[in-house]
C-alpha cells in the first residue's frame, strides 16, 4: 500500500482558500509519486471539499476547534495512524500546537509565510515566498528545522507546472484578466470592474472566487465585462491573458510563472512582503492596498502599463525567470526523504540525453552498442516528446543537479523500462531510487500493471539495482536478436 500525506489546512471567507491550493499543488506531486493523499479540514472549508475530491483526495472533517491542542491531538492521532507525512498550513498553528505534534512525535513540515510564531518544532520550515531568505536567520534562531525558503520552492499546481509558458506581449495590451482571491471579503472586484469599464478598447474577463459572496452584485453591476465562476481551466484563461490584475498571494506566482505581467493589489497584510518584493524585482506593479490608492491612481497605472509594451515584456521575462514551476516536486523530496524529484525532460535536454547516451559505459550495456548518430537521436527525441505511449523523465537531485534519466514505452498493460544516469553522477547510489521512483510515477499516471526492464546477461550490475527495486527475474528472451535478461515489476 502506497504511503500518505496528510494535509492540515482550512479555507473559509475570512481566510481565504490560499492555504489549501498551495498544499493542493503539493498533494499532486505527492500523488505523482505513488502517494495517497488526504486532507484534515474544519467544516467550514466546504467550498473546497468537491474540488479536492475531484483531485483524488481524501477529505476528513476535523472534530477539534481550528488551531487547539485536541486540533493538533486529533491531527497526530490521524498521521500515526496513516503513517502519513504530515503538512500543516496556516496561521493558526503557531507554537504550542506545533509543540503538541512533536510531542507526539510526528514528524511534519509547517508552510509559513512570514515568521509569525515565537518557536518553531517542525523538522521543516518551508516559506516559498520569494522574500524568503531575507527571514532565514529568524527561522534559524526560532528553531532547529530545516529551513526550505525561497522561490525555488514555489508550488504550483500540475495544471501549471504541466504548462510551458508562451506569453503574449503586444504593442497595447488589451486582454485582461482579474482575479482577486477566493473570497475577496472586502468586495475590491466590485470597484475594479466599475473601474475598468471607464478604460475604452480592452476586453476584461472577471475571475470570482467559489467563496465569494458577492458574486450576484458583481454580475449585476459588470456593466457587459465578462464574469466567470467556477472556472475549470485556469491556466487556458492565463494564458490568454496580456495583462492581469490580481491580489498578492498565490496567484502572483502563478501569473510571473505564465510570464503575464501584473499590477498587484495588497487585499490582507500578509500579502503585502509578496507584493512588495515582486514590485522590487519588476515581476509585478504593486498599486498598494484598496484604501491606499484612487480610482485616478488605479486608472493612471493601468493606462500607463496596457500602453507601455517594453516595461510589460521586461515583467514578463523576470517573473518567467523567478519561478520554474518545479517547486512541489522539491518540497515533496524533501517531505519524503527522498533523494531524487523527477520531471518531464525538456526539448532543451535533448543535447544532455545524448551525451549520456553515447556514454561507452552506457553503448557497452546497450543491446545495440554501436554510436548513435546525433541526427537519428534528434528525430528519435523529437517524436518520443510528442508520444503519448512515451514518458522520459529526468531525474533532478537535491542540488538540483540532473543525474540521470528513466523512460518508458507503454504497450497495452505493460511498460518498458529503460535507465542511464550522468557518467558524473555514478557510483552516489541513485540507481535503486531513480528505477523505483520511476516505477511509482508510470504506475500512478498510468493503468499499466506490469514494467518490463531487458538486461543483457552479463550485466550484474544492472540486474542487482532492478531486484533491488524490487523486480523480478521472469523467462529469458531475446532483444534485438541478442540474448536477454527479463525482469519484471508488478502493479
Amino acid at each position: 500500500m502506497p504511503e500518505n500525506f496528510l494535509f492540515r489546512a482550512d479555507a473559509s471567507t475570512e481566510i481565504g482558500t490560499g492555504h489549501v491550493m498551495r498544499c493542493l499543488a503539493l498533494a499532486q506531486a505527492a500523488q505523482e509519486d505513488g502517494y495517497l493523499t488526504t486532507f484534515v479540514m474544519s467544516k467550514d472549508a466546504n467550498g473546497l471539499i468537491e474540488r479536492l475530491r475531484a483531485e483524488k483526495c481524501n477529505v476528513i472533517e476535523l472534530k477539534s476547534d481550528r488551531g487547539t491542542a485536541d486540533d493538533a491531538k486529533e491531527t497526530a492521532k490521524l498521521a500515526k495512524e496513516m503513517g502519513a507525512h504530515l503538512i500543516v498550513d496556516g496561521y493558526a498553528f503557531a507554537d504550542e500546537y506545533q509543540k503538541v505534534l512533536k510531542e507526539s512525535d510526528i514528524q511534519f513540515l509547517l508552510v509559513d509565510d512570514y515568521g509569525q510564531a515565537t518557536s518553531y518544532s517542525a523538522d521543516f520550515i518551508l516559506n516559498q515566498n520569494s522574500y524568503a531568505e531575507s527571514l532565514r536567520d529568524i527561522y534559524e534562531k526560532r528553531s532547529g528545522s530545516e529551513p526550505l525558503l525561497g522561490s525555488k520552492y514555489t508550488m504550483l499546481r500540475r495544471e501549471f507546472r504541466d504548462l510551458e509558458p508562451h506569453p503574449s506581449v503586444p504593442n497595447n495590451a488589451k486582454s485582461i484578466l482579474v482575479t482577486l482571491g477566493g473570497s475577496d471579503p472586502d468586495n475590491v472586484t466590485l470597484r475594479v470592474v466599475e473601474l475598468l469599464s471607464q478604460i475604452e478598447d480592452i476586453n476584461p474577463t472577471i475571475i470570482v472566487g467559489g467563496m465569494n459572496p458577492y458574486l450576484d452584485d458583481i454580475k449585476a453591476r459588470s456593466n457587459g465585462i465578462n464574469v466567470l465562476t467556477d472556472v475549470k481551466d485556469m491556466p487556458a484563461l492565463i494564458s490568454e491573458a496580456e495583462l492581469a490584475i490580481t491580489a498578492g498571494g498565490s496567484t502572483t506566482y502563478e501569473m510571473a510563472y505564465m510570464g503575464v505581467p501584473t499590477v498587484a493589489i495588497t487585499i490582507a497584510n500578509n500579502q503585502q512582503p509578496v507584493v512588495a518584493d515582486l514590485d522590487e524585482r519588476g515581476v509585478v506593479k504593486s498599486i498598494g492596498k484598496p484604501d491606499e490608492f484612487s480610482d485616478n491612481d488605479f486608472l493612471a497605472c493601468l493606462r500607463d502599463l496596457l500602453a507601455n509594451e517594453s516595461e510589460r515584456k521586461s515583467m514578463s521575462e523576470k517573473g518567467m525567470k523567478l519561478i520554474d514551476g518545479y517547486g512541489a516536486y522539491r518540497v515533496c523530496m524533501k517531505a519524503a526523504g527522498k533523494k531524487l524529484w523527477l520531471r518531464p525532460s525538456k526539448e532543451s535536454e535533448c543535447k544532455m540525453i545524448f551525451d549520456w547516451a553515447n556514454d561507452p559505459e552506457a553503448r557497452a550495456v546497450s543491446f545495440n552498442s554501436d554510436p548513435i548518430p546525433w541526427e537519428d537521436h534528434v528525430n528519435w527525441y523529437e517524436n518520443k516528446m510528442t508520444d503519448a505511449n512515451y514518458y522520459l523523465l529526468l531525474a533532478i537531485n537535491e542540488d538540483d543537479e540532473p543525474v540521470g534519466q528513466v523512460r518508458f514505452e507503454v504497450e497495452g498493460d505493460n511498460a518498458a523500462i529503460s535507465v542511464s544516469v550522468d557518467p558524473n553522477q555514478r557510483g552516489k547510489g541513485y540507481g535503486t531510487s531513480l528505477i523505483t521512483q520511476g516505477c511509482d510515477r508510470i504506475l500512478s499516471v498510468t493503468d499499466i500493471k506490469v514494467v518490463d526492464a531487458y538486461i543483457k546477461p552479463d550485466n550484474e550490475a544492472s540486474k542487482a539495482v532492478f531486484t533491488k527495486a524490487g523486480f523480478e527475474e521472469s523467462a529469458k528472451t531475446e532483444i534485438k536478436g541478442q540474448p536477454a535478461e527479463h525482469f519484471i515489476l508488478a502493479k
